[in-house]
């Protein structure tokens, strides 16, 4: 997260801990996951909604027997990392460096179901505010702006995100990144799982 925090780009609360040692946080609810380099979702490997330390101790060792009925190995130096929980609509922004056409971004419908659902669009590093927009708006998850079935999302939030990853992108050593999700509510935008690769070649 250091780098997305650089940037000022908004991130939960969130604490790591070492997988043998006591767990406790103080920003209920929370969520809880495996920092393994597995899709966690699949084995059970992340669990949300914990109200308190008595469930965050418990949801510890539900995950450290789904690892061991899938046989997932981890060790002394594996962790834990406990994230405050946001609640919102889940949005994808990722990044890749292509040799030909340089650094180009990707928004759209985020979470678990990426992959199914498909929905995304491209932006330049170098599109503006309104060429931004206008590239959110060719999909379909854009139909939740400014409002959803009673509950408001932050569209403007969301832009200023994508203008900070293109500075990001533009000014780092990066390969590719991706943010999934990206919550957004009425209050904002909150990168809250990251996956950065460093090591662009031009």
């Amino acid at each position: 997260m250091n780098l997305i925090q650089k940037y000022n780009i908004p991130t939960p609360k969130e604490k790591r801990v070492k997988i043998n040692e006591t767990l406790s946080f103080d920003t209920f609810p929370c969520v809880l996951k495996i920092d393994l380099p597995i899709h966690k979702s699949d084995i059970g490997g992340v669990i949300t909604d914990i109200q308190n330390n008595d469930e965050l101790k418990k949801a510890k060792e539900i995950i450290l027997n789904n690892l061991k009925k899938h046989d997932i190995s981890f060790d002394e130096n594996s962790e834990f990392l406990i994230q405050e929980e946001v609640k919102g609509i889940e949005l994808i922004i990722g990044g890749k460096f292509d040799g030909i056409f340089g650094e180009v971004l990707i928004f759209g419908s985020g979470g678990t179901l990426v992959e199914i659902e498909k929905d995304i669009t491209y932006i330049d590093t170098n599109a503006d505010e309104n060429e931004i927009t206008k590239a959110i708006k060719k999909t379909k998850i854009s139909k939740i702006f400014p409002e959803f079935r009673g509950k408001k999302y932050n569209l403007g939030a969301v832009i200023d995100v994508i203008k900070k990853l293109q500075i990001m992108f533009n000014n780092e050593n990066i390969t590719e990144f991706d943010i999934n999700p990206l919550i957004v509510n009425e209050k904002g935008a909150i990168a809250v799982d990251v996956r950065i690769k460093e090591g662009k070649i031009k």
